[in-house]
């Protein structure tokens, strides 16, 4: 069995012919997994990046939502009224920004994490203002951990020490 079901609701910073301001499903698929899931008694994840796939997947019943890279004002309201978490993976992503081309990623996916970089904080601090609840994680790549509260902490409101994203460690 499993715990949760992860979905893709968007395509992503690393597949070039699938960029993440692509959606990858519609809302009656969505709705349909998050229904059979619940009705299992699983919690969905789920992978979205694109400002619709946000938008569908709050609305859909997620109970989180990983990346929320284009999150706007719009998708921020879905996703407080439905009570889903964002874990932004921000330690992850700025890896591969900063130290993605000495660990061999493509140099196409390197420059869309730089790309989106910004906007990616921006969205995450919009939403931590706004009262969202953000979760993170430990981020390992290629045998590096990259400890994600560190990162929630950079997109915490400007003069705060980010305690409330990072749990008050």
């Amino acid at each position: 069995g499993v715990d949760w079901v992860k979905v893709e609701a968007s395509g992503t910073g690393f597949n070039p012919l699938c960029p993440a301001q692509r959606d990858t499903i519609s809302m009656k698929e969505l709705r349909a997994i998050v229904d059979e899931a619940t009705d299992k008694g699983k919690p969905v994840a789920c992978h979205a990046e694109s400002r619709n796939s946000i938008i569908k997947a709050a609305k859909a019943g997620v109970k989180t939502i990983e990346h929320a890279i284009y999150l706007d004002e719009e998708g921020t309201e879905a996703v407080l009224e439905n009570k889903v978490a964002i874990c932004p993976t921000l330690g992850l992503y700025t890896a591969y920004a900063e130290h993605g081309l000495e660990h061999g990623i493509l140099p196409e996916i390197v420059a869309a994490h730089r790309i989106t970089h910004e906007a990616h904080v921006n969205a995450i601090r919009t939403a931590h203002e706004a009262g969202v609840t953000i979760v993170g994680w430990m981020e390992a790549y290629r045998g590096e951990v990259f400890a994600a509260r560190y990162r929630v902490v950079e997109a915490a409101p400007r003069g705060t020490d980010g305690a409330r994203a990072r749990g008050g460690a």
